[in-house]
């Protein structure tokens, strides 16, 4: 795969990295979100795949189960919770290792609660 080889170029770039921000107007319980997480992993190999070398090509492996633990995060403002959204943002991914999708359930006082994932584009690109 193109993308694994520019990945191994330069390891540290969050050029593929996909971003994502949801406001939810109910309050978010962590443990629910992992839940739901785990249960869309069930159904989908993307979010269970990581690749590795083999015999001068790339292989990729789906794995039977992949552990989605999300981070939490409270925030005391606006300004607050849009820095921790960038930090979770900014952390590059190892494309050895399952799974290649993070979320964050942040909380931001007087605010509706975020979902904020972080997804590397490879287990989306199907061309």
């Amino acid at each position: 795969s193109g993308l694994y080889v520019e990945w191994k170029m330069s390891p540290q770039s969050l050029d593929y990295n996909v971003p994502q921000i949801f406001q939810v107007t109910t309050a978010v319980r962590k443990d629910l979100a992992e839940a739901a997480l785990a249960i869309i992993s069930s159904r989908h190999e993307s979010l269970r795949t990581r690749f590795c070398e083999g015999d001068r090509r790339v292989l990729q492996v789906i794995e039977r189960t992949a552990e989605l633990v999300a981070d939490e995060s409270d925030a005391l403002s606006v300004e607050e919770g849009q820095l921790i959204a960038r930090q979770f943002l900014e952390r590059e991914f190892n494309l050895h290792v399952c799974p290649l999708i993070r979320l964050l359930v942040l909380h931001v006082r007087d605010e509706v609660d975020r979902l904020v994932f972080s997804l590397h584009h490879i287990i989306f690109d199907h061309g």
